[in-house]
């Protein structure tokens, strides 16, 4: 008798954990859909871990890179 109220109350609290975690649930805010040429002036850019432009210019263009220099 003992043992199988340890064993149900073994299962009932390993089920528990599963039935209450927590859910997520997708962001509801909406995208970035901007247009157009961004420049970013007087950047630091990185090309590789040897190489650093400094006073740089970065363009994107639709979320891109279109040049950078």
């Amino acid at each position: 008798m003992i043992r199988l109220f340890l064993r149900s109350l073994a299962a009932l609290l390993l089920f528990q954990s599963v039935a209450l975690a927590q859910q997520t649930f997708p962001v509801a805010a909406p995208s970035d859909e901007r247009t157009g040429l961004h420049a970013f002036t007087n950047a630091t850019i990185y090309t590789d871990y040897k190489t650093r432009i400094e006073g740089a210019t970065l363009l994107i263009r639709d979320g891109k890179v279109v040049a950078a220099g």
